[in-house]
């Protein structure tokens, strides 16, 4: 449903988990004029938002790549988004006690609508534990009262909820989801990252700032976020070479960190 897009998160590892490795041996004096970063040495949106700390932090990086995506898909930015906000979101966060849009404005201009928050309340059509590179979220269906459909990706507690409960979910517009539907047709939602208005949630307190992994995690990190890459391409006959990606991806992070310190 949503493999294609994850190669957004293979990069989901900050500069700063470079910045702070343990010193490399003194390297020759640098050239008088060293070559400055090119524009492919910037950091990627998986980098940046792995490094945000604040919901509004992470809605900078992933609104840019939030939007329509292509049917049976989801936007890069809502799997960006759902990703950080299963370790860091809280409820408070998003619900609002007055809506910030409405599915008439999103079908309207979803372009000016992403980003803003709003609850919904309604049944339950579908609901499925999903791993989303180490973390875990919740994709569903829910069904609005004036008959809206919702494509929710619920992070926190889900408590005991399951298909056919009516429940009350508060998020953050990401984008629309168009899927084929039990009927044979095609189905239309909003997709929307969040949690379930329950009680479970509303206890859980501010999450504590973690220190950046330490290199060894961060190579960890990379394989196994390629080896999910790995899994989803050779399903549909492409080889990935997971350990030439992954050393290569690291070579290019002490790369960019060699010419960000010759040129300071």
């Amino acid at each position: 449903m949503w493999t294609s897009s994850l190669r957004w998160l293979l990069t989901l590892v900050c500069f700063s988990a470079c910045e702070r490795q343990e010193a490399a041996p003194p390297s020759p004096r640098p050239q008088p004029k060293a070559e400055p970063p090119s524009e492919s040495a910037a950091p990627l949106p998986g980098e940046r938002i792995a490094a945000a700390r604040r919901l509004t932090d992470a809605l900078a990086v992933a609104l840019p790549e939030m939007g329509i995506a292509a049917f049976g898909e989801h936007s890069a930015g809502t799997i960006l988004l759902a990703w950080w906000s299963a370790a860091d979101l809280r409820l408070a966060d998003v619900d609002v006690p007055r809506n910030e849009t409405s599915f008439a404005l999103i079908r309207k201009d979803l372009e000016s609508e992403a980003g803003k928050r709003m609850c919904v309340s309604g049944l339950i059509i579908q609901i499925t534990k999903q791993p989303l590179q180490g973390r875990t979220v919740y994709l569903g269906l829910l069904l609005s009262r004036p008959g809206n459909i919702l494509s929710f990706w619920a992070v926190g507690s889900t408590g005991s909820l399951v298909e056919r409960n009516s429940a009350k979910f508060c998020g953050i517009v990401t984008g629309t989801y168009d899927y084929q539907n039990s009927g044979g047709g095609a189905g239309h939602a909003v997709d929307i990252v969040g949690m379930f208005a329950i009680s479970q949630n509303r206890q859980v307190a501010a999450p504590l700032v973690s220190s950046a992994p330490s290199p060894l995690s961060l190579r960890e990190r990379l394989e196994r976020e390629c080896e999910v890459l790995r899994q989803a391409d050779e399903a549909k006959g492409i080889a990935v070479d997971c350990p030439s990606i992954v050393e290569s991806r690291l070579t290019e992070l002490q790369h960019t960190r060699s010419i960000r310190e010759a040129t300071r």
